[in-house]
């Protein structure tokens, strides 16, 4: 007998064998494979539900924390703005004015005398760089505010320039080209009227030119920022950065105003906290929100049963979510001990709604910031400060017990797979042998088929010998 007989063809048993081993094979894996697959399905659902928890709750603490919202500092009572009395002079190109939180209501009349500027001392002029100015003096120690810089007979002017800036004295050295030749300058680093302390064993300043009579050859002297305040009080300063003098103000000068009166007035900005108090409370809704999302169910009607399935959401019934909403409620219900007046959230404008989401009563919130912005301060301190403690727990990456969650469901999902994969290398296997042994059974279906007929042919043949 020639040719080759599978088990699939079925050409002698009349037998589908293909289907009979797919049968065998999808009924095992019903009741192994499906299973696990089913349940990877589920993990996977409970996994990317964590990861949109967790990013919800990233928004509130890192909103907290970039905000400084658990501090005085987050919270802007004030702002300021600028003026001037005279149409021509633009403020900002006269001061800039900036307030922290120790800032008040106020307004101040302020006129820039003076700008504070750095020290420039020159040198005598040389021919050239290489020039070793002090080969006829010999050299010697010189000392620029306090530090020593020792100046040798062969030094050039380069090497001299070089030999300062490497002191840290608080001076740079750079020479000047010009038509007439190379000038060492010496420019004090910092603003102010004390400008550059200059000593010499030897002369080598005078030598240099640097000091002529033990004066200094000033192409720029020092000087102090000077403003008068209110025309009455007069501030100088080293610096152009002017801070303290009226409190929680820095004030940066950048020109003068002689003559005129620039007008600065800080007053209280509700608009600014109300702001934050309302992003604040939109990233808490969307925790509420989102929690009781996954503890609600819908009913599917468009089965094929006629009763209606319930179809619950990945974290339904999950009891850290209870424990999230918890530390967020509580945080809200909270008392503030150390106020009198404003002691709770509800006090000064937040409260919940039926729905179980937080609203603002924008009356009642600005009401009580003119009233007493220290007390709803702490009140919003207080929420932001308990909150991103609370969450901190859940949302740290290394430690926090969403990410302890969300690696064992992961680890879950890993394990099904391999296990899946082990028995569909098991199934395949079993396929093999399955279509192995009914080719077999094929074939001896098919010779006993064959030695049927040889029979029946022989039967046949002696019969009608016989006859």
């Amino acid at each position: 007998m020639s040719g080759t007989i599978s088990a699939s063809t079925g050409l002698a048993s009349g037998t589908d064998w293909s289907e009979v081993i797919t049968a065998i094979i999808d009924a095992k894996k019903a009741r192994t494979v499906d299973v696990l697959e089913e349940k990877v399905t589920v993990y996977e659902e409970k996994l990317s539900a964590w990861q949109s928890l967790n990013t919800i709750l990233l928004t509130l603490n890192n909103y907290i924390e970039d905000n400084n919202l658990d501090e005085d500092a987050g919270y802007e009572l004030y702002s300021c703005s600028l003026t001037s009395s005279d149409t021509s002079v633009d403020p900002s190109e006269v001061f800039s004015a900036t307030i922290d939180d120790s800032a008040s209501a106020g307004q101040y009349s302020i006129e820039v005398t003076q700008l504070a500027q750095a020290e420039k001392l020159s040198s005598d002029t040389f021919t050239s760089q290489s020039t070793e100015p002090l080969s006829s003096n010999g050299g010697g120690d010189i000392t620029i505010n306090g530090y020593t810089v020792s100046l040798s007979s062969d030094d050039t002017l380069t090497e001299i320039a070089d030999k300062i800036n490497d002191a840290g004295a608080g001076v740079t050295a750079t020479i000047l080209s010009s038509d007439g030749g190379y000038t060492l300058l010496l420019e004090s680093d910092t603003t102010g009227a004390d400008g550059i302390s200059l000593t010499d064993d030897n002369n080598v300043l005078e030598t240099l030119g640097v000091l002529d009579s033990g004066e200094k050859n000033t192409i720029r002297e020092g000087k102090d920022a000077s403003i008068t305040i209110d025309g009455t009080f007069t501030v100088t300063s080293s610096s152009n950065t002017i801070e303290d003098y009226i409190e929680g103000v820095t004030l940066d000068l950048t020109g003068t105003n002689t003559g005129s009166t620039i007008t600065l007035t800080i007053a209280q900005d509700d608009s600014t906290v109300s702001s934050t108090v309302s992003t604040l409370v939109d990233d808490i809704n969307s925790i509420l929100s989102y929690i009781s999302g996954q503890n609600s169910s819908s009913s599917d009607s468009s089965s094929s049963d006629s009763s209606d399935s319930d179809s619950s959401s990945p974290l339904k019934g999950d009891i850290n979510l209870s424990m999230i909403r918890d530390a967020v409620t509580s945080a809200i219900f909270a008392t503030i001990s150390e106020n009198s007046t404003y002691t709770t959230a509800a006090s000064i404008g937040i409260a919940y709604e039926d729905d179980g989401t937080l609203s603002i009563d924008s009356d009642t919130l600005t009401a009580a910031l003119a009233d007493n912005p220290t007390e709803v301060i702490n009140v919003l301190k207080s929420i932001s400060s308990t909150i991103n403690d609370k969450l901190n727990l859940y949302v740290d990456p290394y430690t926090g017990t969403i990410n302890t969650i969300e690696q064992t469901i992961q680890d879950s999902i890993d394990y099904a797979n391999d296990r899946i994969d082990t028995l569909n290398e098991r199934y395949d296997r079993e396929t093999e042998m399955l279509e192995e042994k009914y080719t077999a059974l094929e074939l001896l279906i098919s010779e006993s088929n064959t030695l049927s007929e040889w029979l029946t042919q022989q039967t046949a043949y002696m019969t009608g010998s016989n006859d």
